[in-house]
């Protein structure tokens, strides 16, 4: 699977999580089968107010599955 490949990947999952992916942003591999990229989470604030915020994630690739984290950034 090529970087564009895998962005468009990403984007599906993060839709059905609710996070904001723009794809001509590509992931960075972070590390084996990890990848950050930067992402803003749907909020009243953002969709209301337009007060978003772009935290980055990782995207950890699985067998045939993306699992989506938040990094610590978040919680602060």
């Amino acid at each position: 699977m090529n970087l564009g490949e895998l962005a468009r990947e990403i984007h599906e999952k993060c839709a059905t999580e609710g996070i904001i992916y723009d794809t001509s942003t590509l992931p960075i591999k972070f590390g084996p089968d990890c990848y950050i990229f930067h992402g803003t989470p749907k909020s009243e604030a953002c969709s209301l107010h337009g007060k978003c915020r772009v935290f980055p994630f990782y995207a950890y690739i699985g067998r045939d599955e993306i699992d989506i984290m938040y990094t610590k950034a978040m919680c602060d």
